[in-house]
């Protein structure tokens, strides 16, 4: 699958339910890029299996396919957020869960989604933690990209094993208007 398909459809009250729960677990410490990460399995909590039944249903490329794992990304007001990278499972559902008047700048907040995977020879540490060699394999295979820009309750599907970015980002101030996303990883 080399396309990303957007739906906007997500249910509000399901979105806030999980931004709480996002905001109420404890972090894996904070990450360079401006973020910090709190990790779920499908069967950590019935919210979670909720948002994963939803997906399933709004995108039919998810029937059949295993739910991997899961995690949450909570956003300092302004950073460059996660850097160009590609996940472990073939399918990744990111669901965007803070209202749009937390937004400071429309531009960013975003993904930035490459038209290029992953090698298949590459290791974990190849192809999610080394940038250089990462922007360096898509100069030399002149990759394009397509940015996705921001919108509450908006989730998007693509193929996780290609490379991906958030586009920077910018809101408001404040616990109230951080920016969190839900990633869905499908094997």
């Amino acid at each position: 699958m080399k396309d990303v398909y957007v739906n906007d459809t997500f249910p509000k009250e399901l979105a806030q339910n999980l931004r709480e729960y996002a905001m109420t677990r404890e972090t894996q410490g904070h990450f360079e890029g401006g973020y910090e990460i709190v990790e779920f399995w499908y069967d950590s909590d019935s919210l979670m299996r909720t948002a994963v039944e939803w997906t399933r249903q709004a995108f039919p490329a998810l029937n059949g396919r295993k739910f991997q794992q899961g995690w949450f990304l909570l956003y300092d007001a302004e950073c460059q957020g996660v850097g160009v990278h590609a996940d472990p499972g073939s399918l990744n559902v990111n669901l965007w869960i803070t209202p749009d008047d937390a937004i400071l700048d429309w531009k960013k907040n975003g993904l930035i989604v490459y038209d290029k995977k992953r090698p298949d020879d590459w290791d974990w540490d190849d192809y999610n933690a080394n940038g250089r060699k990462i922007r360096a394999f898509l100069r030399e295979n002149q990759a394009t990209s397509r940015t996705i820009n921001y919108k509450h309750c908006r989730a998007i599907l693509f193929d996780g094993r290609v490379f991906h970015k958030t586009n920077g980002v910018h809101t408001r101030k404040g616990a109230k208007h951080k920016r969190v996303n839900c990633t869905l990883v499908f094997e």
